[in-house]
């Protein structure tokens, strides 16, 4: 399962021993999770955009095997994995 960016945080803080002088692990603030989202969400769509806009897929015919290209349906790359679940 995919974490939650909330988790995501803990968990990468934890790993990299971001900590206090005292040892405490550091808190991060509410906002750098939005801002963390957003950022996400930006590389989501301009990722979809390249793929809609490169992905061709050959296809082959039957008996002669002529390369026949078919577009790959761009609604499909843009609503493969809703924003809404990035969380």
């Amino acid at each position: 399962m995919i974490p939650t960016a909330k988790e995501f945080f803990k968990q990468k803080y934890k790993e990299l021993n971001v900590t206090w002088k005292d040892g405490d692990i550091k808190h991060f603030r509410k906002e750098d999770v939005i801002i963390a989202i957003e950022f996400t969400k930006l590389h989501c769509i301009e990722q979809a955009k390249v793929i809609s806009e490169k992905a061709i897929v050959p296809q082959f015919t039957k008996p002669r095997l002529d390369r026949v290209y078919k577009i790959v349906d761009r609604d499909l790359i843009f609503n493969a994995y809703p924003l809404d679940n990035i969380k």
